[in-house]
């Protein structure tokens, strides 16, 4: 996330709309990340699981692991 905070800070600085996403205040980084998982990663190792005819399990279990960290801590931040 930090480079495309950086972005932002830089389309801040000349003046222009920040970015969706690129905001370092108004982000909500969780919601972001679970989804990334969701719409990017996720489809693309199914699809290459499929291609490939590979075994991604272990990828996929770590996949889980990430978004599981990322709910967490988007729970934590709603309850804060």
């Amino acid at each position: 996330m930090e480079e495309f905070f950086r972005q932002g800070d830089e389309e801040l600085k000349r003046g222009v709309q920040v970015s969706m996403f690129m905001n370092r205040t108004t982000t909500d980084v969780p919601k972001c990340q679970i989804g990334f998982i969701d719409f990017i990663v996720l489809p693309l190792f199914e699809v290459w699981s499929a291609f490939m005819q590979e075994d991604v399990q272990t990828q996929m279990q770590n996949i889980a692991v990430n978004k599981h960290f990322w709910k967490e801590q988007a729970a934590k931040t709603q309850n804060a």
